[in-house]
Formats: C-alpha cells, structure tokens, sequence
C-alpha cells in the first residue's frame, strides 16, 4: 500500500497504520522528515548534446538513502550520494537546450529541489579574418556556429590561451590575440572545456620601409621608424653596432628612437627588436659633425593639459644661450640648464601629441620630439578583485573613473613601497598590480606619469585567505580531522575552496572560521596538502604521514538503548587519540564519536525503530567494533496500587522482558522490581518512605520511565480489608489485615452471615464472599476464640453486578498490546479487575464505575472469543464479543526519509 506523508516538523517520527474499526498498529519502522533541500549549482552546469553528461549536484541536506532520483525530461537516474552537500548523477545523451534538473524520491512525484542543466551543441569554426594575422592584429573575428553566450570561452593558439569575447550572434566571437609572429597557428575555440575544430591562421612578421632623419649630428636626435606590422611592447630596442638604445612603440608603422652619441663622423647598421624578435630587414644612419643643440629624449613624454609639472629635455649643447624650447606653438624657457639636459616647467596646452622643438638664436634645430599632452582622469573607486595568501602572488585592483587615456601611464604607489605602473584598460577603467604587500588596510596613491601629477588615493584591504593548518602530521590510515583556519573573505567563498592529498580530494565542512576536513589513507612519509580557490592554488603545505597502532574496542555501554536516540553510547578500549575522524553506525545511520581519552570514545546514539541494530565502530576505513544493540520503548506507568501495606502493584507499557525492572523511588532510592506479568511489576516500598514520593521504573538502571506521584502514609496498627467492594453475587476473596490477632479469629462475619476462611496468616485472613442480600455498606464483624466479640471498625460494600455495555474497539490484532475501552456501569472503583478475553486476562484500569480500559493480550489463534470482567477471584460474564484478527505485518517503508512540507510517496511493504 502507498501513503502521501503530512507536513511536518524534522526529525524522527513514528508512523501508525490505521486500519477501520481497529485499533492503531505501530509500524517496525520510523520515518525521518528532513528540510527541503537547497540545491546551489551543478558542476558542470552544461553539456554536449549527444555526449553522455555526468553531473554532480551541490546543495544541503542530502541524506545516505537510495532513493534520490535526478530527472531531466523523460530520463530518470538514481543519484549516489556522496556527502551531504553534494551527489552525483550520470545521464544518457540529452538533446540540445535548457533543462530543468528534479531532484525527486524515488517513488515520489514531488520535486525536493530544481536547477538548470544546459546542453549545447559543440560549437565550430567556418572562417577567420582577418585570415592572416600581423603582430598589431589584436581582434581577431571567428565565424562559425554554436558559441553558447553564456558560457565563458577561451581561444585557443597552439598551446597557449587568449580571451574570448562573446557577440550579440551565436555564430560570431571575438579572439584577443596575444603576439602573432610565426609563420602559422592552429586556432580554436573552447566554451568551458568543450572545443571546437581548429583552423590554421598565418601570421606576417614586422618590417622597416625608412628612417627620418636618417643623417645625425653628433647623435642624440629623435629618430622615426617607419615600416608596417610593429606591435606594442614594453621591450623594444634599437642596436647601432654595437651600441644599443630604447625605442618607443608610437603605431603600427612608427617607432621612435634616440639615436647614440658619435663624436665622430661615420655611417652605422640601424637593428630594431621587438619583443626579441628582429624586424625583417636593417637601414643606415650616417652621422656628422657640427655643434648644434640636439634634442635626445623628454622625461617624462607626456603630461596633463594644465601643465605646471617639470620636464628634462635631454640633449646636447643645452648650455647655449638664448635658448628655448616650444611645445607645440607655445614657447618656454629653461629654469635649469646644462651641457646634456634643460629643466622646463611644462605650459598648458590643449590635450593630443604636440612637437617640441628647441631655438637657439632664433635658428630652430631641425628634429623635433613629440610631447602627449593628457586629459587630467578623475578617480572615483576601486574594486579589489583579487587577494592574497601570505603576500606572495600580486594584488590586482581595478580603478574606476573617467578620461583614462592609454598613452598617458598611469602609476600606483602603497606606502613604503615602490610605485608601479599601470594598465589602461580603457577610458573609465584601470589596472594597479601590486606584490608584497603587507596584510590590513592601506592606502594606495595614484599618479600620472611615475609621481609628475598627483590623482588621489585609494583604501585596499588584503587578505590571508588561509590562516592556518593544524595538525601537519596525520595518520597513513587516514580519518583525521585537519582544520584549516580560514578568513572572513575565504568563508564567504567557501565552495569555490578545494583541499587535496596527494590528488585526493578531502571531503569537508565549515564551521564558523575553520573547514574540518577528513583525511584519506596515505603512504607513510611526506604527502603535500594543496589548498585552491578557483582551481588557483594558494599553498602547498608539506604533512608527514605515520603509520599508527590500531585503536582497539574491548565493551561499550548501554547495551539497551532508547528508540527516541540522544543517549550516550560510551566504547572503552586502547590506542584512542583526539582529532581522529571515528565514526559510530547504527545500522545505516553513521554518527560522529569523540575520544575522551586514550582508553574512551563516546557517540549519542541516533533515533532508531524498535529491536537490535547493528552496531559498527570506523576509523576512516577500518572497522574497529562489529556489535548489536537493543533499542527498546521508554516504559510508561499507567496505573498503580498497593497489594498489602508496602507491597506495591504497577501496571505500564513497554515492559520488555530481557531487561531487568527496579522501582526508583524519589529520584535516587532503587529497589529490585519482580514481572508478574506482560506489563505488571511487583516493588516493595521502603517502611522509611513517607509523603509524597515520585515512583519511576528502571529498566537496567538506565532507561527510567516517566515520574509518577505517590502518598505513602506512615505505617499504624489500624485494621484494613483488601478490597472494601464486591459484587452482591459474591464468589471472591476478600483480605482482612489483622495487626498480630489473625490466628485468634473463629469466624467473619458480613451482613451477619458468615464467610469462609481460607487461609490464616499471622497478620491476614482471606476469606470467599458469600452473595448478599441487598447493595449497600455493612459492618464486618470478627468471633474470636477468646472472647464473644463479634465487632470490629472494618466496613464492606456490596455493590450490584457490573454491567459491561460496549466494547471499542471490537476486534484487533492477535499480538494484542492493543487498548480497547469497555463503557458499563457499577464496575468497582477499588480491588482487582481484569478483562478477559476468551481464556486470557488482561489488566484492567478503572477510570470511573461506567468507565474501564484495558490492553488487550496474545492470541495464538484468530477469531471471536466471549468477553468478560474479573473482578477479584470472581469472573463475571457479558454479552459482549472480541474478535482477534491476523494483524498486518508492516516489514517497512520505501522511502524511509522526506521533506518537512510532506507530500511524499511513501510505499508500505509487509503481508
């Protein structure tokens, strides 16, 4: 049979079979309602049509069960959990498109938790172009199909990887080349690992067409390359013979160069190298003698439009007089001068490259430098997107703001340390990349041309992602516990962190500040822990592995537990050491155990179904203890009264028989407690108990019952009769209490006729009621032999025959322990009574004189027996009928496990 569970709060619960006109029937299994489950992102989060696509999910709260489905259309898969934050799931080719991924029971139609799963088509190359790339080529245009947008990609040259930009069309991308200067390449495309077909790509080297001026005076002079196909670089040089100075990369067909000082006159072999890399072909320079200024270089070449800032123009014959330098058509004038160099105060200017020239007596000298007059950048904020461990990779911050130009440099400078150059990566963004630098906040300056033009500053903060790794030495065996100390930043990040050993991932979990990881077996000797963020390893920490002595298990107790669980299971042994992952199973449940000590490990027992399981102790993969334990019900007490003076009778639930039952009274006095039967026990209270005392029952002195209230009064010498009611039919026994002049009784006497003594004791006589006359209270009167006295204080009621009208429920299960309710009227309020059920008695609590309960016994066999109500010693019939029937036999439930909001389908197997 199939049942649809309720909501319901988590955790372990007991489900009951109600069947019609029967009572319930507990089954032998219990189901756990656990939260819904969360799922993050599956990695990957796509996949290649016709390619068969392994899948692992992340989220929480997934259990140890067979019974997780992954469905995608119309393909089911059964999951294989794999921790409680991650399982696997393999499915068949899917077609191409957007998915959505269930995650389902496995006999469930409701969904516990959903993500999209995309396939794609593997995407494909028809053309290039430009097909033939030169060393300036940067974009490179690649025509072809299926390039999934939303999918990061990479182009591919050979071996190497540069950035892929996506368009608006998925038949159309874009490639950020980096230097093209082989003669061929092979190029692809990947969309998160999945690639493409390769096409080759030719690439052209640079070359020289002329140089301007190609005659120097003395040397110094600015000199233009001209050609086609240079690129940009920050390594360009130029070799006359040899003599090597730098070049500036101006464009794709000009590069500008000083030319060396020559004091003599001469023609030299002009080499420029870009990158290491000769350009194609050499020219001649042919140098001259004669005395006139030369302008050689500016430092710096560029500056903002509002000037003010200083600039050495480096030269020769700088020293002359009537000097003076124009940028542009503006003209000024040297504050400091010498034989190879002039310090000007830059003028204003409108911003784009301006010529400078320099005058010396009205004669302008014949070369000229171009000066980059810059727009001033306005800097608005910083996004820090990249962090550091220990200082030692570089912090990459990203600068955001507007007229960011990229031939003015741009430069950032923390404190005490040296400034570094920028990148422009456009007119609103920028790039500082800085290394070892100190963890905390700081501030970062930010200037324009290496400290010329103060911008402002910034606040950074760099972080220690890893703080620290506790222990360094493990166990080859493995299951240790390693922690790793981890920054705020780094726990915000938590899932992107991986740990392996020796290739092997650690499965882990964070809490608070730490990941404690559980390690693998390794072999004995040095093993290396990677800690990665992004696949980015952040440190390689040396751990020694040991081979270690096995620990050994001799006992645990309780051996009887709880079946609501949250005991503590304590297992005593040797070779216990603090920081090992043991592991207690409770058949298929595993809990986490401690080690108190060398000699003692401790787990609190999970909840479990009634009976025996399997008890397993596990240190990663070995198993230390292969044992059972018995989960029993806490008993209940329903009903209690007292035999004699101090002989109390207890009626519960739950008794089960191989344990051994004391009463504890008051919280701490424990006194051996006899089964008399099924679901009774028999105590003897203390004489020295007085007041009110709570009673509980004791199973192995572990497992106590809920605390019941009792009066017990101070023992006197007063006269009792046990019970003071009967039936006016008679036929039962009554107990007369007679403190030390029982033997002397002769005869009793109730209603004036006289009773039959039974048996006589020292302190009692029990004696069989004979039928009376009328109901009511009469005197019972006592003959003894010494004297005439037929008086006594002791008072009897005859009360009319019980009358049992209604049974509920009228039939149920053979293995009895079932409650029915029996409705009548005059059914004794004190004394024994008992239901009978066929030949079986059953006992019997009396809430009111209509109203009774009892727990119904075993039957051997099914079918009707009469009914009837014992009372005392006498039995007394009824018309009332009780059918026992073949009870159903719940073997248990398939899924045993679901979400708290219900609607699971839950499938019941038994006979």
């Amino acid at each position: 049979m199939t049942c649809i569970t309720p909501s319901h709060p988590p955790g372990y619960v007991s489900a009951v079979l109600l069947q019609t006109g029967l009572q319930a029937f507990s089954l032998k299994a219990s189901f756990y309602f656990h939260s819904l489950i969360e799922v993050d992102h599956l990695i990957p989060s796509f996949g290649v049509m016709n390619i068969p696509s392994t899948l692992t999910v992340y989220g929480n709260a997934f259990l140890f069960i067979s019974g997780y489905q992954c469905q995608i259309g119309k393909h089911s898969i059964q999951g294989n959990v794999l921790s409680k934050s991650h399982m696997r799931c393999s499915f068949p080719p899917l077609e191409a498109g957007r998915h959505s991924m269930q995650i389902k029971l496995k006999i469930s139609t409701k969904s516990l938790g959903s993500t999209d799963f995309l396939v794609i088509k593997r995407p494909r190359i028809f053309s290039l172009h430009p097909s033939m790339a030169t060393p300036e080529t940067t974009i490179l245009t690649v025509y072809g199909s299926n390039f999934q947008s939303d999918i990061h990609g990479q182009c591919i040259l050979d071996h190497s990887v540069s950035e892929m930009k996506h368009t608006e069309s998925s038949s159309m991308v874009l490639c950020i080349l980096q230097l093209c200067i082989d003669k061929s390449k092979s190029i692809k495309v990947s969309l998160g690992g999945i690639e493409s077909n390769s096409v080759e790509m030719v690439c052209f080297l640079p070359e020289i067409y002329t140089v301007n001026p190609s005659i120097q005076v003395r040397g110094g002079d600015l000199i233009s390359v001209m050609g086609s196909r240079f690129w940009n670089s920050s390594w360009i040089e130029a070799r006359f013979g040899k003599t090597i100075e730098p070049a500036t990369f101006y464009s794709s067909s000009l590069i500008l160069l000083h030319s060396p000082l020559i004091q003599q006159a001469t023609t030299t072999l002009l080499q420029v190298y870009i990158d290491d890399v000769l350009v194609s072909n050499s020219v001649s320079i042919s140098y001259m003698d004669e005395k006139f200024p030369a302008i050689h270089r500016l430092m710096p070449s560029s500056g903002p439009v509002k000037g003010s800032s200083f600039v050495t123009i480096f030269g020769s014959n700088m020293n002359e007089t009537h000097l003076q330098v124009y940028f542009g058509s503006i003209a000024t004038h040297p504050i400091e001068r010498g034989f190879e160099q002039a310090l000007f105060v830059l003028p204003p200017n409108r911003e784009g490259n301006h010529p400078v020239q320099v005058f010396s007596r009205n004669k302008t000298i014949s070369q000229a430098i171009s000066f980059l007059y810059c727009s001033v950048p306005q800097i608005w904020y910083c996004r820090q997107n990249s962090y550091m461990f220990d200082g030692a990779q570089p912090l990459h911050i990203t600068i955001i703001g507007q007229n960011f130009t990229p031939s003015c440099s741009l430069f950032c400078k923390a404190e005490g340390k040296q400034s570094t150059e920028g990148e422009i990566l456009s007119s609103s963004h920028a790039l500082c990349s800085m290394a070892d630098l100190p963890r905390g906040n700081m501030t970062v300056f930010l200037f324009q041309n290496d400290g010329d033009y103060f911008l402002g500053s910034i606040q950074v903060q760099v972080y220690n992602l890893v703080r620290f790794i506790h222990p360094t030495k493990i166990p080859a065996i493995g299951g240790v516990l390693i922690t790793v100390g981890l920054e705020k930043l780094a726990m915000e990040r938590n899932n992107d962190i991986q740990l392996k050993i020796d290739n092997t991932r650690l499965k882990c979990k964070l809490i608070h500040d730490e990941l404690l990881c559980s390690t693998p077996q390794c072999a004995e000797g040095l093993a290396v822990l990677e800690v990665k963020l992004h696949q980015e390893i952040l440190i390689e920490k040396p751990l020694l592995c040991l081979e270690v002595v096995m620990p050994t298990i001799i006992n645990f107790s309780p051996k009887i537990l709880l079946s609501g669980g949250g005991q503590l299971v304590q297992l005593d042994g040797s070779g216990f050491t603090s920081g090992y992952d043991f592991l207690c199973q409770f058949d298929e449940i595993r809990v986490t155990a401690t080690a108190y000590s060398s000699s003692t490990i401790g787990c609190i027992s999970p909840p479990h179904m009634q009976g025996f399981a399997k008890l397993n102790v596990w240190l990663g993969a070995s198993n230390l203890l292969q044992d059972e334990a018995f989960y029993a019900q806490q008993p209940r007490i329903l009903n209690f009264y007292f035999y004699s003076k101090r002989e109390l009778f207890i009626e519960a639930q739950e008794l089960t028989a191989s344990a051994d039952w004391s009463c504890r009274f008051g919280g701490y006095l424990i006194v051996s407690a006899t089964r008399v039967g099924p679901n009774s026990v028999t105590c003897l209270v203390p004489q020295f108990l007085i007041g009110n005392i709570t009673i509980e029952l004791s199973m192995n002195e572990i497992i106590f019952s809920e605390p019941k209230a009792i009066q017990l009064k101070q023992t006197t010498n007063e006269d009792k009769v046990f019970p003071s009611q009967g039936s006016i039919n008679g036929g039962y026994h009554v107990t007369l209490y007679l403190i030390g002049r029982s033997r002397m009784v002769k005869n009793v006497f109730i209603n004036r006729s006289i009773q039959p003594i039974l048996e006589k004791k020292s302190n009692r006589i029990v004696c069989l009621v004979q039928p009376g006359m009328e109901p009511g209270t009469t005197q019972i009167q006592i003959e003894y032999f010494d004297n005439n006295n037929f008086e006594s204080n002791l008072l009897f009621e005859y009360i009319p025959d019980l009358v049992a009208d209604s049974l509920f429920p009228s039939a149920g299960p053979s293995r009895g322990s079932i409650e029915v309710a029996v409705r009548g009227e005059y059914i004794p309020l004190s004394g024994s009574v008992r239901c009978v059920f066929g030949d079986s008695e059953a006992a019997g609590l009396v809430v009111t004189s209509s109203y009774m309960r009892c727990i119904t016994p075993l039957s051997r066999q099914v079918g009707t027996v009469p009914f009837s109500i014992k009372v005392g010693q006498t039995a007394i019939g009824t018309s009332l009928k009780y059918e026992f029937v073949e009870p159903p036999e719940i073997l248990g439930m398939i899924p045993s496990q679901g979400p708290t909001d219900g609607g699971t389908k839950v499938l019941m197997y038994g006979s």
